[in-house]
């Protein structure tokens, strides 16, 4: 199963950089830890640097992706919607899945593509009555 192949190459870290256009960008690392044989901890520490030159040390984000359905649910680590479901991705043979998150007004179109051996990238896009950037991550497989 694909799904099972991919939440493998998961684990581990990676060196991660993200480009939030326009507002700014995004360096750090990220660190899928195994929980159990069908959930992985993920956890991303780093600086966010906005355009206008501000820049927020010790920026924290943390998922939790779990095998489920044939596909790697992602779920909210932290903040108000810890618990909730973000979005379910379903790869097709060339490490690809593309999915969507409703979260009224916005919408969060979303794409990962796995770039074996030692890389893969999310981007969001992001669309509302008063939002509409794009996040592009990257993340490399650390050292």
């Amino acid at each position: 199963m694909i799904a099972e192949k991919i939440f493998h190459f998961l684990k581990g870290e990676w060196v991660l950089k993200r480009e939030i256009n326009p507002h700014g960008s995004f360096e750090g690392t990220a660190k899928f830890a195994l929980l159990d044989d069908m959930t992985l901890a993920y956890k991303e520490e780093g600086v966010l640097t906005l355009n206008a030159g501000n820049a927020l040390d010790d920026v924290t984000k943390r998922y939790i992706y779990k095998l489920e359905g044939g596909g790697i649910a992602v779920y909210f680590n932290d903040g108000p919607n810890k618990g909730n479901l973000f979005h379910h991705l379903e790869f097709d043979n060339n490490g690809i899945a593309i999915t969507t998150y409703d979260c009224p007004p916005d919408i969060y179109k979303t794409k990962m593509h796995l770039k074996f051996p030692d890389a893969f990238e999310i981007i969001y896009d992001v669309n509302g009555p008063k939002k509409q950037y794009r996040i592009k991550s990257y993340y490399e497989r650390a050292c």
